[in-house]
């Protein structure tokens, strides 16, 4: 039983020593990727009137272009669809 209350007891002292160390304050300077991070970050938080999806420039503005076109394209692929399909290909050939 003595054995039991020194293990309880050292047991309660090393958690006790875990739970209340000081805490280091250290000072580190940010990595350049952190850096580069928060650069990016302050660019899209400006408000500046332009969606954030237009927020680099040239590359946004193209692909957004470019994605809009396909939409366009596809749409007047699937009218196109669906009115071959409703009044079939021969319609207004005659026959």
């Amino acid at each position: 039983m003595n054995n039991a209350m020194k293990v309880i007891s050292s047991s309660r002292v090393f958690a006790r020593n875990i739970t209340t160390t000081a805490r280091r304050e250290v000072q580190e300077r940010p990595s350049a990727k952190f850096q580069k991070l928060k650069e990016n970050q302050q660019r899209f938080q400006v408000e500046d009137g332009v969606p954030v999806y237009l927020k680099k420039g040239a590359p946004d503005k193209m692909l957004f272009q470019a994605t809009t076109g396909l939409l366009f394209v596809g749409l007047a692929m699937t009218f196109k669809t669906f009115w071959d399909l409703s009044f079939g290909k021969s319609w207004g050939a005659g026959g």
